[in-house]
């Protein structure tokens, strides 16, 4: 049912990535860009305004329909051909959870020969930015009809009107037209172009619900008040923990050796999965992000392992003994496979609602909350495993165990520290919703069991399992879950796949101790204990 419930999977996504970066190169070639780029960087990327444009729309029976669509395309696709190599500058802050890679805007349109072509999911042109080249000097007349062609546009069906936007590169000459989406009457659309020594320089065919690629990102106001909330919380919490930290080192009580290695792990799961997305001139900012993380997570485990023993001793056993090297105790493996478990039922959880079955009171599609970079597959697939699912997950758990902590050693009574915690991560729950209303409510209705059973787990067996269910929902989440080997993203879903029943059948085994699966026990003639 994953294919249902996710964009991508009602998405026509049909082709390749190395088909739609042949097809981008072709679009070059035809635009008058036949040169070779030496340097290329391509990727999928979810068009948040369409997305946001049908949930806004009318709640009928089959609004998720047009998603099935080419046109308009929920997912396009982006090629960047550079004769220098697209480097990204460091960050100014550390940003463990967005490291400034390359896309569409990242980085600037500044060199002589910079392409940018994007297509939609059949291939057609919906973007252009070119660098013009310094010796391009002839005066030509632009050919306007060729990027209508390359678009699937009739031309002859859009009158000219008024340039609005300036183009982001040198350009001699603009132009824009007006008329409607092809077959899609009730749909308006603004094709502006321009050109430089006759050459196109940019293009961009616009909807209603088109946003400039070097916009800020656009937050509804219910959003913008519950982040401020926990960018306040989550600002205090921090305080709270350094002087926390800071009072055990003082005293001794705190576990040095397993805060390092908790700091160890966590560093590599955040900087082995970026490298392989990196290039050797990239791999220095990957570094202030690692150390950023693991220097946080020491600094929270120093201030809350002892607090964590004396309050809830039993919730990093499993843990603990991860850390310590003993992979192969019963107690891990039953968190593994436990936590498997409530990953999957909770992915099932929050896919139903969005099957179309419920017609009009479906949820909107999810999967593109976990990135595009997944859908190129092999080692970004790879990647999406070790880093945004396992390293995440990991992390999430902790940062919920601190949150619950916290509010206990605040409140000091543990139902309304509970309480507090819940409310905080439903909050949470709505970042990137729309305003209040009845699609608020249903996400809501949805996301509280979850985040219940996510305490109870937490609560009742330790983080460990909580970690693992995190991981698991994210991993079943990520693309459609599928065995057909035509879609473009078939070795991602294998990869998922395979990491999942790893994971569960390597707890199972674990939890065992060593007994066979058939043994007396299971067949009743083991003696019973007196």
């Amino acid at each position: 049912m994953s294919r249902e419930a996710s964009v991508v999977g009602l998405a026509a996504i049909d082709d390749s990535p190395e088909v739609m970066t042949e097809r981008a190169r072709e679009v070059a070639a035809a635009l008058g860009y036949p040169e070779e780029r030496p340097y290329e960087e391509v990727g999928y990327e979810y068009d948040e305004g369409y997305i946001a444009y049908v949930v806004a729309g009318e709640a009928s029976s089959d609004r998720w329909d047009v998603l099935r669509s080419d046109r308009p395309s929920a997912i396009g696709f982006w090629y960047r051909g550079s004769p220098v190599p697209l480097l990204v500058s460091p960050p100014t802050l550390p940003r463990p959870d967005q490291l400034r890679w390359v896309n569409l805007t990242r980085p600037p349109h500044t060199e002589p020969g910079m392409l940018t072509i994007v297509l939609d999911a059949a291939g057609r042109l919906t973007s252009l930015v070119a660098v013009p080249l310094p010796g391009d000097t002839v005066a030509r007349q632009p050919d306007w009809a060729a990027l209508f062609d390359l678009a699937g546009l009739p031309m002859d069906g859009f009158s000219t009107w008024q340039p609005e936007r300036i183009p982001p590169v040198y350009a001699d000459r603009v132009a824009a037209w007006q008329g409607v989406l092809p077959g899609r009457p009730d749909v308006p659309l603004r094709v502006e172009a321009a050109a430089a020594a006759g050459r196109p320089v940019y293009f961009a065919v616009q909807a209603p619900w088109t946003q400039p690629a070097d916009a800020e990102d656009f937050r509804p106001d219910v959003t913008e008040r519950i982040l401020g909330l926990l960018g306040i919380v989550a600002l205090l919490v921090v305080v709270l923990l350094a002087l926390l930290a800071r009072r055990n080192l003082r005293l001794g009580r705190s576990d040095r050796r397993g805060a390092m290695r908790m700091a160890v792990v966590i560093g590599a799961a955040y900087f082995v999965p970026e490298a392989l997305r990196a290039w050797d001139g990239q791999l220095g900012l990957l570094i202030p992000g690692a150390a950023a993380r693991a220097v946080f997570l020491w600094v929270a485990y120093v201030a809350l392992e002892p607090h964590i023993r004396s309050v809830w001793p039993t919730m990093v056993v499993g843990w603990n003994r991860l850390l310590l090297g003993r992979l192969r105790d019963p107690l891990v493996g039953r968190d593994l496979l436990v936590g498997t478990l409530v990953g999957v039922g909770t992915a099932l959880w929050v896919s139903v609602p969005r099957l179309p079955l419920w017609g009009a009171e479906a949820l909107a599609p999810g999967g593109s909350e976990t990135g595009s970079d997944i859908l190129l597959g092999g080692r970004f697939a790879v990647r999406f495993v070790l880093g945004p699912a396992v390293g995440n997950g990991f992390i999430n758990g902790v940062v919920l165990l601190g949150i619950l902590l916290v509010a206990y050693l605040v409140l000091r009574r543990r139902p309304v520290a509970i309480a507090a915690t819940f409310l905080l991560a439903l909050l949470n729950a709505l970042e990137g919703s729309p305003e209040w209303g009845p699609e608020v409510f249903r996400v809501l209705l949805v996301a509280a069991p979850v985040i219940a059973v996510s305490l109870l787990l937490l609560l009742r067996l330790g983080v460990l399992p909580l970690m693992v269910s995190l991981s698991v929902r994210m991993l079943a989440l990520a693309v459609p879950i599928t065995l057909d080997s035509s879609v473009p993203y078939a070795e991602a879903s294998y990869l998922m796949i395979a990491t999942i029943l790893g994971t569960a059948g390597y707890g199972f085994h674990t939890a065992l101790a060593g007994r066979p699966v058939f043994g007396p026990r299971f067949f009743g003639e083991e003696p019973a204990r007196t």
